[in-house]
């Protein structure tokens, strides 16, 4: 292989330091008591499969305590920054992850949509380690963010 070409995978698919996910859902509930959810960190263990804790404070500059369970896979935790608090609308944070080689990026965003409100949720992944990690675990936090979707719509409509 040459100086500087990308090196595949065992399906010879390129190797990226990065991924995201998109992901969002519509919810027939009125946008502040879906925010309410979302901002109720202690009792997230009670409804959320994807993300099973926060600790801390939603305040711009605040350091939180955030554990994520992939489908299938063991809890890890990591310390991201707020970055966004947007009342109603947006909170966003950003941590290292994977002993410190990974940066992570999570939004969660609301939205007016008809009647209810449209929840999106976007999470990137960059850094070294990135490009080590598989589709099957690409696809456990695409799952696990989607878990989490309907899991706050079921909270949120009920």
């Amino acid at each position: 292989m040459r100086r500087g070409a990308a090196r595949g995978n065992c399906a010879g698919a390129p190797l990226s330091p990065f991924f995201a996910i998109r992901s969002g859902v519509t919810i027939a509930a009125p946008i502040p008591k879906v925010w309410a959810v979302l901002l109720d960190f202690p009792r997230y263990a009670e409804w959320n499969p994807y993300i099973r804790a926060i600790a801390g404070e939603a305040r711009e500059g605040a350091r939180l305590r955030v554990c994520v369970v992939p489908a299938q896979h063991r809890e890890r935790c990591y310390d991201p920054v707020v970055l966004k608090v947007a009342e109603g609308a947006e909170l966003r944070w950003k941590g290292r992850y994977w002993h410190r080689l990974t940066t992570v990026e999570h939004s969660f965003r609301l939205e007016p949509d008809g009647a209810g409100m449209r929840f999106r949720q976007d999470t990137s992944f960059s850094g070294f380690l990135v490009r080590f990690v598989g589709e099957e675990q690409r696809s456990a936090f695409r799952g696990g963010i989607e878990e989490m979707n309907a899991a706050l719509k079921r909270r949120a409509e009920g």
